[in-house]
């Protein structure tokens, strides 16, 4: 008897192993998605950006100034200032792929270093804004967050 109870544990335990294994597998290689229009609003309202000195990120920005090349980038919302006065700004990238992602986020890493290094040269408090800058990759999606409320809006994203 006592066999026989030890046996049906033990397999128990291995079927219960094999369904924790497969629930975390597919969760883990799901892609995720994320409506950027609707995190754009979310980060509008939860942000501390002063519209009237912001504008919407556009593609030749990205291009240009980013230096992510537009057949990394399916989709993307941001803002950025208008005069340099301010350093807060966003950028989220929906790639194209994983692989892409990672492509897009050292163009961004770079791009957060040179922003870095220029406002070293003006002003401090916006130069420790970029030094607290919040930069990440989920899924196909790529981020960059200089703001007072960085941590809000990455939160606003990973969930």
């Amino acid at each position: 008897m006592r066999k026989k109870i030890i046996i049906y544990s033990c397999i128990s335990l291995v079927i219960l192993a094999l369904i924790l294994f497969f629930i975390l597998f597919f969760n883990i290689n799901r892609d995720v998605e994320i409506d950027l229009q609707t995190l754009n609003k979310e980060i509008l309202e939860n942000g501390d950006f002063n519209n009237s000195n912001t504008k919407e990120i556009n593609i030749e920005y990205i291009n240009n100034t980013v230096g992510i090349d537009s057949k990394y980038i399916e989709e993307y919302i941001g803002i950025i200032p208008l005069v340099d006065i301010s350093a807060s700004q966003y950028i989220v990238i929906k790639t194209n792929s994983k692989t892409d992602a990672e492509i897009v986020f050292e163009k961004l890493s770079n791009y957060g270093e040179t922003l870095e290094k220029s406002w070293n040269k003006f002003l401090l408090s916006q130069q420790q804004l970029v030094a607290n800058r919040k930069i990440g990759i989920k899924g196909k999606y790529v981020y960059l967050i200089i703001s007072e409320n960085a941590e809000d809006i990455e939160n606003l994203i990973l969930k």
